[in-house]
């Protein structure tokens, strides 16, 4: 689920944040919170890590260069990996490149692009 709150409210924007807000939204649904396997690595030393595990359930794509094993970080039951393999470049670079207009329209679905244009989502 997408939402401008997150963009409006002041400070920084930790994941925690918006992992708490859906499940207070939505307490009785299923989350699930998307990242690459580069992100797992360090995911211990987010913001509030064991409370985002609580909360929601990671799905993990692998990346080259950080493949894991499936069962890696799957002692509690709290992380899928998905089979095949995502994008070599994390979404942090993906927003760092449309921020500088750097962006290359082969990255994400032509509609996507035209979305983040037209709303200069990335033009702060």
């Amino acid at each position: 689920m997408v939402g401008s709150w997150e963009l409006k409210r002041p400070g920084p924007s930790y994941t925690f944040r918006m992992v708490r807000h859906f499940k207070q939204r939505h307490p009785k649904d299923a989350l699930f919170l998307i990242m690459g396997s580069d992100a797992l690595k360090g995911f211990s030393k987010w913001k509030h890590s064991d409370q985002i595990r609580t909360w929601a359930t990671l799905v993990v794509g692998q990346r080259p260069g950080a493949m894991m094993e499936k069962r890696q970080n799957q002692k509690d039951g709290s992380v899928i990996v998905l089979k095949g393999t995502f994008l070599a470049m994390s979404s942090t670079e993906i927003r760092k490149r449309m921020k500088s207009q750097q962006g290359d329209s082969s990255l994400m679905p032509p509609p996507v692009l035209a979305y983040i244009q037209k709303h200069q989502l990335y033009a702060r």
